[in-house]
C-alpha cells in the first residue's frame, strides 16, 4: 500500500512538472497558429505602389512608326473587401507611355504619347505567401502624336482582361510584389484610320500595404 502510495506521488509529481514545462510551448504553438490565421484571413485592406510594363501595342500602323515594345511606368491603388482566405479587389491604375519614330511617308521625327486610365475588378485567393488573382475592367485611353507637320490628340474608352499573382515577402510584411499579364482593346478613329491602342502588355509593381 505505502509502495503504491509513493508511485501514485511520484506520477503526480511528472505530471505536474510536464504540464509546467510544456505551457510555454503550447502557448507558443497556438501563438503562432493565431499569426499565421491572422496573416491569411486578414490582409491589408489597402495596397499603394509604383509599376513597369512592357507593352505592345496591337496597331500595325504603330509597329510601322515606333518601336515595340514599349515601356510604360505608372502608380495604382487598390482597396479590397476580405472573407477569409477569398477577396474581391478594385483597382484604379494611371500609366504613361512616350515614344519616338518616324513618318513612313515624310520620313519626319515623330513623338506618340498615351496615358491609359485602368479600372480592374478582382478575384483573389491567398495561399500562404502568394495570391494569385483574375481581373477585368474598363479603360480611358489619352493619345497624342505630334511631329512638325500635324498634332493629333484624342481620348478612347477599352476594356481589358489580366491574371495576375501578388507576393508577400515573409520579412516584409506591409510590401507586396505584383507580377501581370493583361490584354485590352481600345479603338482610336482619327481620319478615318482606325488604330488599336490596346494590346499585350506583361507589368510588375511593389506596393505597400496598410488599413483605412
Amino acid at each position: 500500500m505505502k509502495k503504491l502510495f509513493q508511485m501514485f506521488i511520484c506520477a503526480g509529481l511528472t505530471a505536474t512538472f510536464i504540464l509546467i514545462m510544456g505551457e510555454p510551448l503550447f502557448s507558443q504553438s497556438d501563438e503562432d497558429t493565431s499569426q499565421k490565421e491572422q496573416r491569411i484571413v486578414r490582409p491589408k485592406n489597402t495596397m499603394a505602389g509604383l509599376t513597369i510594363g512592357r507593352v505592345h501595342i496591337a496597331s500595325d500602323r504603330y509597329k510601322e512608326i515606333f518601336a515595340n515594345p514599349s515601356t510604360a511606368t505608372g502608380i495604382e491603388a487598390s482597396y479590397l473587401f476580405s472573407s477569409k482566405s477569398h477577396h474581391l479587389g478594385l483597382t484604379f491604375e494611371v500609366r504613361r507611355l512616350s515614344q519616338a519614330g518616324h513618318s513612313t511617308v515624310t520620313n519626319q521625327n515623330t513623338f506618340f504619347f498615351l496615358t491609359p486610365l485602368t479600372l480592374t475588378g478582382k478575384y483573389m485567393i491567398s495561399l500562404s505567401d502568394f495570391t494569385p488573382y483574375l481581373g477585368a475592367g474598363i479603360d480611358l485611353f489619352f493619345y497624342k502624336e505630334e511631329s512638325h507637320l500635324s498634332l493629333v490628340s484624342g481620348s478612347t474608352p477599352g476594356f481589358h482582361m489580366e491574371g495576375g499573382i501578388y507576393y508577400n515577402p515573409p520579412l516584409f510584411g506591409f510590401i507586396k510584389i505584383r507580377a501581370a499579364l493583361r490584354i485590352s482593346r481600345a479603338i482610336a478613329k482619327e481620319s478615318d484610320i482606325k488604330i488599336n491602342l490596346g494590346g499585350l502588355e506583361f507589368g510588375l509593381g511593389i506596393l505597400y500595404c496598410f488599413d483605412i
